[in-house]
């Protein structure tokens, strides 16, 4: 039965709910986001959905594998928690609701093979006059994946090759009826300027660099009446690239935390305190196991990982589509983020407090941390700088939003093109007059004048030198780990540190020492370093028996 449109608005969302349940389409209301939209006047058309399930199974064939030849029957999860509600789902207007879509999920379950579909349904299968659609991807041979299988389905299918013409030379298809067509696009911005997308298939956007080709096609579609920009990845690495930013939003949509009646979201991962070698967690992650998936591939992938962290973490990453900060990161994304939980910093203030300072040379980032312990946790405040005539420049050498880290007050800047060590004196001044100031530890490469000289001995600020070595690093960086782990760090989200933590990666010496050290040469770690060191004062105190617990009454909750 189709779903309908109220004749007039409903009087309350109640009301609205008791229409869907008696028109047959309630179980698509699923979420905060859909009772919004519901509110809103949209509303669910079965005929729609099913419009496009009978499109795959009736006009599309599997090329490659165990299904090759035969009909493309869309499985549980593509059909009930993707295609159904991404095209049944309309407007009061009877558009669609969805105007983009987010799909991550891991890799072989079937989703390049799933977006080749979309690509055909949207040009040949939705009705629209002069459609045009692109693959796009970070390089020709990747765009063409989801092209080649869609060239595939068409000449594998009789009735689709009467109508449409396959041109591989130019990885493009041709509907002449509809002067529409479906092409293969690569990462150049420039080359999507002027498009009249009816249609935009982002494949793999974890992989792509900078966000100027994502945005010149998010907004291709703009003259269309309902166009549709199609994301589907794996997780990624890169916890500053744009796809990361789609994906936190797509989780804050899943959550309720963001309501957006035109943004579609489906991601399947396993969870931070799932068990990674358990094959319920396999399952989770991965709705095609059994079917394009085996489990015992599974339990071969697991056997390799253990006792490898590399190779946990891409198994994390690229089966469990958790996102790693590093292929060979140190700390696991997942812990960190479970550390987040956002605090009201003047809570601390009077409280013993332990800066640890690492000053970058005079044209990169410098970080003050202060670490401040409480109740068995230990709090981290950042204090990050950089200079405020290189922003731009570092924005584009880093691809890291810096700008948006300035105005969200996470990143400070100094006036110039240097690092104006006068600011970061001012404000370790300031701060330890609202925290309980103890004993510091700075970096001496590049530090040594503004703690020694100034902090110390003209400010009366006690600092103490810690060189980077393993021997001076290692305790630190294996308690940080641990406490990480046992969910005992505070760092209230912060969004630069974080991606300082994803671009850690630890040496290792022969004894199992370990020392943090940059991923890659446009990786900052200062934070991180900061944190260690203002770490490894406040436990040398504890060491020594001077814990302020010691001599205050708690009261633990």
């Amino acid at each position: 039965m189709k779903g309908h449109r109220p004749k007039r608005p409903a009087r309350s969302l109640q009301q609205a709910l008791l229409n869907a349940r008696r028109a047959g389409w309630g179980d698509w209301i699923r979420g905060p986001a859909d009772e919004h939209a519901v509110a809103a006047g949209c509303y669910f058309d079965l005929a729609a959905a099913e419009r496009v399930r009978g499109f795959f199974r009736d006009l599309l064939v599997h090329s490659k594998g165990k299904f090759a030849g035969r009909p493309f029957e869309l499985l549980d999860w593509q059909y009930g928690q993707v295609l159904g509600p991404l095209f049944g789902w309309r407007r009061a207007d009877g558009s669609r609701r969805f105007r983009t879509a987010y799909v991550e999920i891991p890799k072989k379950n079937g989703k390049s093979t799933l977006a080749s579909g979309v690509s055909l349904y949207m040009l040949a299968g939705d009705g629209e006059a002069g459609a045009e659609v692109y693959a796009c991807a970070t390089d020709r041979d990747q765009a063409g994946i989801v092209y080649g299988e869609a060239a595939n389905m068409v000449e594998a299918s009789p009735d689709l090759l009467s109508e449409l013409k396959v041109l591989r030379a130019t990885l493009r298809i041709i509907y002449p009826e509809t002067n529409s067509w479906f092409e293969a696009l690569a990462a150049d911005a420039a080359s999507s300027e002027g498009k009249n997308a009816h249609a935009v298939i982002c494949d793999e956007l974890h992989a792509w660099q900078g966000r100027a080709f994502f945005e010149s096609l998010l907004y291709s579609g703009a003259a269309r009446e309902q166009p549709l920009f199609f994301v589907i990845t794996t997780a990624g690495d890169d916890l500053t690239s744009v796809c990361y930013e789609e994906h936190e939003r797509a989780q804050r949509i899943l959550k309720g935390d963001e309501l957006a009646d035109e943004c579609f979201a489906y991601i399947a991962a396993a969870g931070p305190g799932d068990d990674w070698k358990q094959p319920a967690t396999w399952a989770k992650a991965n709705p095609s196991l059994g079917v394009t998936l085996k489990a015992d591939e599974f339990e071969e992938r697991v056997r390799e990982a253990v006792g490898s962290p590399t190779k946990e973490n891409a198994f994390k990453r690229y089966r469990l589509g958790l996102w790693i900060g590093a292929s060979e990161a140190w700390l696991s994304m997942d812990a960190w983020q479970a550390c987040g939980q956002a605090f009201d910093e003047a809570e601390l203030h009077g409280l013993p407090a332990w800066p640890g300072i690492d000053l970058s040379r005079t044209r990169d980032l410098s970080a003050v941390v202060w670490v401040v312990p409480c109740e068995g946790l230990y709090y981290l405040v950042p204090r990050l700088y950089i200079p405020a005539d290189l922003v731009a420049k570092k924005e584009r050498e880093d691809k890291v939003p810096y700008r948006s880290w300035i105005q969200a007050g996470l990143l400070r800047t100094t006036p110039g093109d240097v690092i104006d060590y006068a600011v970061i004196r001012r404000d370790v001044q300031l701060d330890a007059e609202r925290f309980s100031f103890q004993e510091g530890r700075y970096d001496p490469h590049n530090a040594e004048h503004l703690c020694n000289q100034q902090l110390r001995l003209e400010d009366g600020l006690e600092f103490v030198s810690m060189a980077q070595s393993m021997q001076n690093m290692g305790p630190a960086a294996t308690a940080f780990e641990a406490f990480l782990k046992q969910r005992r760090i505070r760092h209230g989200g912060h969004k630069v540190l974080e991606w300082m933590a994803g671009g850690c990666v630890v040496y290792e010496d022969s004894n199992g020492n370990i020392r943090p050290v940059k991923r890659r040469s446009r990786s900052r770690i200062d934070g991180i370093i900061a944190s260690l060191m203002g770490l490894s004062a406040a436990l040398a105190n504890e060491a020594a028996g001077g814990s302020f617990y010691d001599e205050h009454e708690v009261e633990l909750i």
